[in-house]
């Protein structure tokens, strides 16, 4: 969570010098990359014990034509619950994580859950 906080300290510092999107998303993996290998370097390896270490292998076959659609549709949802399926989907966080991170209860997150994954399934019937 430091690295975290530090790089949006050094983003908020330096935000006069971005000039683009593009150049945002460049600056931020750059930094970002950089701490975590100097953390990494800090702290030294670690040891992970193999039973530990989830070996599966799951195919990643993606339809970009649906891939696509499928990012439309997302962004054509209402805000929160746009939020919420992309912290529950993209970030794997739970129901209890989200619910403490947007500061409402459980229950609500899971009902913006159920909508949003509702809506999108009735795009693709």
């Amino acid at each position: 969570m430091e690295i975290a906080q530090d790089e949006f300290l050094q983003l908020y510092r330096n935000l006069i010098a971005i000039t683009s999107r593009t150049h945002l998303l460049y600056w931020l993996r750059q930094v970002t990359s950089r701490k975590c290998i100097d953390e990494t370097r800090r702290s030294g390896p670690k040891r992970v014990h193999l039973d530990d270490v989830d070996v599966s292998v799951t195919p990643n076959i993606v339809d970009p034509l649906i891939a696509r659609r499928l990012q439309e549709r997302i962004a054509a949802l209402p805000g929160i619950q746009r939020l919420v399926l992309t912290l529950r989907y993209q970030e794997e966080l739970g129901p209890m994580e989200i619910a403490q991170l947007v500061g409402m209860p459980e229950n609500t997150v899971k009902s913006y859950l159920h909508r949003a994954l509702t809506a999108l399934r009735k795009e693709f019937e």
